[in-house]
């Protein structure tokens, strides 16, 4: 009996130690994010955005609605910006003035197109290249102007994305009065091979809650209040 009871604490320690070390690395990935950031700020400006991956020459990863719904965010913001003015102006707005990131997720620096077809329709692909010297390939998939646009974006270089396949966006834009209700909502899907995504449901949790729902959050509101000064300042 007691022999029996010493194997099944060994067990649950093994157990315990499994899942502490790859929990352990997560923590690390997603910190590593702010180190970078605070080490950029630092030193000289990230290298140029030259070399384009062979990934952005392929089509885009398949969407699997199902499974990146799991890990998925959604913020809203009342911009005071009349709709058909907002909606006018957000359709050409510069992604660099948008997504300027913060001291924990690099922003954007650049973006270079990667076919002839122009942006925001379906279809228009664009390299993006990112405060901390890495870039990501970004693809429109829907545009239903002036009320929707999704897009995908896939083949980050930042290693602390090695584990995700791709992230799914979408916005919907709605009038409210004299204002414009945006609605954003950022989706990932994770790698099956790598954790956490190899963790299944655990795993998503695990990136859920020390990621998403934390720094991922954060930067997306940040871009969303960047998002309403400059269309305010825009409209005046």
């Amino acid at each position: 009996m007691a022999l029996e009871s010493s194997r099944r604490t060994r067990q649950r320690i093994i157990g315990l130690f499994a899942l502490l070390v790859p929990l352990a690395a997560l923590i690390a990935a997603c910190d590593g994010h702010a180190e970078s950031r605070h080490a950029g700020s630092a030193s000289a400006a990230p290298p140029p955005c030259i070399d384009t991956p062979k990934e952005a020459m392929r089509e885009p990863p398949p969407i699997d609605v199902q499974l990146h719904s799991k890990t998925s965010k959604t913020l809203e913001q009342r911009i005071d910006v009349p709709f058909a003015k907002f909606t006018a102006w957000h359709r050409t707005a510069s992604l660099e003035k948008l997504l300027k990131g913060n001291d924990e997720l690099p922003g954007v620096t650049a973006t270079r197109p990667l076919n002839d077809i122009p942006f925001r329709d379906v279809g228009s692909r664009r390299l993006v290249c990112l405060t901390d010297g890495g870039s990501a390939v970004e693809q429109i998939l829907l545009d239903q102007p002036p009320s929707t646009f999704a897009y995908v974006v896939w083949a980050y270089s930042t290693p602390q994305a090695a584990a995700i396949e791709y992230g799914y966006g979408q916005f919907w834009f709605r009038p409210d009065g004299e204002a414009t209700i945006v609605r954003w909502q950022y989706s990932f899907k994770l790698k099956q091979d790598r954790f956490p995504g190899s963790m299944g449901a655990l795993g998503r949790w695990l990136f859920r809650a020390f990621f998403l729902d934390t720094k991922y959050e954060r930067f997306m509101r940040s871009a969303l209040n960047t998002m309403a000064s400059e269309a305010v300042a825009n409209a005046r």
